[in-house]
């Protein structure tokens, strides 16, 4: 069953990256998609995005989905490319979600000048803390992804973005939670 759940959200992930890998040449053998985002003493996103041999970079990782987050939020891990401090909730309450990630806000612009797909990749480590219980559960963190990561809107207002005002090209599903982690609902938002 969990390879069954892994399999439908593979690939209906994939169809939602079609859009934002048009620049890639999807025919082509050699389109090479390369994670970033782990190391302690990683090199700055820009060096990566200089290798010619790279196309699509996934960043890891939201790591903890809200559910299991503290004060309702995701939880990220960049490894070096962001400070410590985290995002408050609107209650004060101290959440798992990386507030100061300059570093790669500035170099996201430069790869996808370069031609590089930047996304941001959920999930990771089978010991990472994620899962969606509910169907509105997964409806209400596509919304919170969209509104922290994709385009600035006057609606989210002053919500967390943990890139400024850059946006990412998409989104990448590092499922290794073994069952059902909310897909079905989550995945067409």
């Amino acid at each position: 069953m969990a390879l069954k759940s892994l399999l439908t959200a593979t690939m209906a992930a994939s169809s939602l990256l079609v859009s934002s890998t048009l620049a890639s040449d999807l025919d082509s053998t050699t389109n090479l998609a390369v994670y970033y985002g782990q190391g302690p003493y990683q090199q700055r996103l820009a060096d990566f995005c200089q290798q010619t041999s790279m196309d699509i970079i996934p960043i890891a990782f939201v790591h903890i989905f809200p559910e299991q987050g503290k004060g309702g939020y995701p939880g990220t891990n960049f490894g070096n490319q962001c400070s410590s401090e985290m995002y408050k909730n609107e209650n004060g309450v101290e959440t798992e979600l990386l507030k100061d990630c300059h570093q790669i806000a500035e170099d996201i612009p430069l790869c996808q000048a370069a031609g590089k797909k930047i996304l941001l990749s959920l999930g990771g480590g089978a010991t990472s803390n994620y899962k969606l219980t509910t169907d509105q559960a997964a409806l209400d963190f596509a919304d919170f992804l969209w509104g922290a990561f994709g385009p600035k809107t006057v609606a989210w207002g002053n919500k967390p973005r943990p890139f400024g005002d850059v946006v990412v090209d998409g989104f990448d599903f590092d499922i290794e939670y073994n069952g059902d982690f909310g897909e079905m609902a989550f995945l067409p938002r």
